[in-house]
């Protein structure tokens, strides 16, 4: 039965162990190759039929592990932080519970595309825990229990009350150290202490997320007791053990709880110190490890789908928030997490997690810490609490840049690293499993450069970071203005970018005389001096505005003639060479005699006046008269 079904079930996407050259397909059954496979097949069920193992087809659900060990602690062997391991399916698909070890991946197998495998030939060693998998065994994907898409497509929720299940364990020969009530107040505060996963996720989220005891068991806690002994046993074995006993009393724990967390006796092989199943529900911890805060944060918050938080390339170097280093501290350091895996998390909405669409025109930012982040207040239109750069807009494809100011307040009071600076992180994929890489920490004044980009901490305001972005040397001096704080050579701040509403684009007050021209002005020549052709108020000045100015002789606010004042603001009068109003001649002088008076009547004889020209005048033209 056993070869029958490792021989007959249908395959697909099969990716060989050990056999490159038949390129993923079974070897032939006639084929000598296909001879000496099943000749190794023979052979090994008899030589395993006294042992625990079992050779044969395994259906395993892979899940991705990440593995904290004590760095101060040499390791016995080489360590593997990242590690893929089988959850063992049951034939109806359901998982078994049991967790096993694996060999590394064929090249180019992604977990995340084809989680749900049969392993074809494997040795399934309950003793070590290890799926082994000898020449001619090979890996087939296939689709999830229940048909469907292959892919789990899974992100745990990152919002809501979530039950946590708390496992204290007795062994043959010990115990976990911390009694049931310890570990509750541990996780959950539950007896009086301040600050523990409960309490620190919910203060990083603004209560946003919140881990609560398991309801159905007395403070979220249950005791389980193993036949095994712990002492230099290989972890991958008490684990399958604390799930074999829990599972007989409580039935299958990730149907029943959100997330469960192990805490085994102290004594297991090798340096672990804790790890977790990514976008699963399982943590597991080498004894007091489970009461330390920051081992907790950090394994459930691979449970959430968090990646790593390293710096210069070295794993867990990133420790301003919680993804990087755990520490050997239950209360302390108090703090959340970085740039990266707060815009992953999304607990402060597009509001306050935004993308500089193009950094390379220069852009000013403003930054609120997340400590100081409330969903009451959310943010302005020109705040955030996370940046996000696109490597493509300057030149850097496939690299995300993720910007924050890392306040050491409240509950980011015990940052261990970049207190009070902007941080900047690096990713190599946005809103999914992704390790970050700490590029970045600027004190006021200071920044950094990115393919030619600057990115620089300008200055802090009233508590917020202004932050500037841009090509030239000192994007400062060109983004301030506009980010609705008072920097130094600013004499107004508006908040935007816009001339005419009082403070201008380079945040100058905007006035009369500023040699601006503004909307509401029908000229600036610089000054307040009238009579230069603008006004004192920014009149454009002309002949007829009934201003007179110094270069005019009069201004009766009209371009009309003969009311005294000339369309060219000139004063008329008799003698000006123009006949005005009242006049019936004007020969441009004021001499009589010339057939124009002096005041600008038409001499004629019979007018009564006596021109020179005449002998007598008596105001009529009648002879014989005198």
């Amino acid at each position: 039965f056993l070869l029958c079904t490792i021989f007959s079930s249908p395959r697909s996407l099969e990716y060989p162990f050990h056999t490159p050259h038949h390129h993923g397909r079974k070897p032939p059954l006639n084929s000598a190759y296909g001879m000496s496979f099943y000749a190794q097949i023979f052979l090994s069920i008899f030589a395993l039929s006294l042992t625990s193992s079992v050779m044969g087809d395994v259906r395993c659900k892979l899940l991705e592990v990440e593995i904290q060990y004590d760095r101060n602690v040499p390791p016995s062997q080489a360590h593997k932080h990242h590690q893929v391991r089988c959850m063992r399916l049951e034939e109806s698909g359901e998982e078994s519970g049991e967790i096993f070890g694996m060999d590394d991946l064929p090249p180019g197998f992604s977990v995340a595309n084809n989680p749900f495998v049969d392993v074809v030939g494997a040795v399934l060693d309950r003793g070590t825990a290890k799926l082994q998998q000898p020449p001619g065994s090979y890996i087939s994907a296939r689709n999830r229990p229940g048909g469907g898409d292959r892919r789990t497509g899974l992100r745990r929720a990152v919002t809501g009350q979530k039950s946590v299940l708390v496992v204290r364990v007795i062994a043959a020969d010990a115990s976990t150290t911390d009694d049931m009530n310890s570990l509750s107040d541990s996780v959950f505060g539950t007896f009086g202490d301040s600050v523990n996963l409960k309490s620190q996720y919910e203060a990083c989220s603004d209560n946003q997320l919140s881990f609560t005891p398991a309801s159905s068991v007395p403070n979220g806690v249950v005791e389980v007791q193993i036949p095994n002994t712990v002492s230099g046993e290989s972890d991958g074995v008490i684990v399958n053990a604390v799930t074999s006993a829990l599972q007989a009393s409580y039935g299958s724990p990730s149907a029943q709880w959100d997330y469960v967390m192990y805490c085994l006796p102290p004594g297991t092989a090798d340096s672990w110190i804790a790890y977790a199943y990514v976008n699963s529900w399982l943590s597991v911890y080498n004894d007091k490890w489970c009461t330390y805060v920051s081992a907790q944060m950090h394994e459930l918050g691979h449970n959430i789908g968090l990646a790593h938080s390293n710096e210069g390339g070295m794993n867990y170097e990133d420790q301003t928030g919680m993804m990087g280093y755990s520490y050997n501290y239950d209360d302390i350091p108090v703090m959340c997490f970085n740039n990266a895996k707060n815009w992953q998390l999304g607990w402060f909405g597009p509001q306050c997690q935004k993308e500089v669409l193009d950094p390379t025109a220069g852009q000013s930012l403003t930054l609120i810490s997340a400590a100081q982040y409330s969903t009451a207040t959310g943010c302005s239109a020109t705040e955030a609490v996370v940046y996000m750069l696109n490597g493509d807009t300057f030149g850097m494809p496939g690299s995300f840049f993720f910007i924050g100011y890392n306040e050491k307040v409240g509950a980011n009071s015990g940052t261990v690293e970049g207190g009070n600076t902007v941080t900047v992180q690096r990713t190599a994929a946005v809103n999914t499993y992704a390790e970050s890489d700490l590029v970045a920490k600027l004190g006021e004044g200071q920044d950094t450069v990115q393919n030619g980009l600057v990115i620089k901490f300008c200055s802090l305001q009233s508590g917020k970071a202004s932050v500037a972005v841009g090509l030239t040397a000192d994007p400062c001096l060109l983004t301030l203005c506009g980010n609705g704080v008072l920097d130094a050579g600013e004499a107004c701040e508006d908040g935007n970018l816009l001339n005419n509403d009082g403070c201008s684009a380079t945040c100058q007050v905007e006035f009369c005389g500023d040699g601006v021209k503004q909307a509401s002005e029908e000229c600036d020549d610089g000054n307040t001096v009238s009579s230069d052709g603008c006004s004192s108020t920014c009149v454009v000045e002309f002949c007829g505005d009934g201003v007179k100015q110094a270069i005019e002789e009069c201004d009766d606010g009209n371009a009309v003639s003969g009311d005294g004042c000339t369309p060219a603001c000139v004063v008329e009068f008799c003698g000006d060479g123009t006949i005005n109003n009242g006049e019936t001649c004007d020969d441009g002088n004021a001499l009589n005699n010339d057939g124009c008076s002096s005041t600008c009547v038409v001499e004629f004889c019979g007018d009564g006046v006596k021109q020179a020209s005449e002998g007598c005048d008596d105001g009529n033209t009648v002879s014989s008269d005198g």
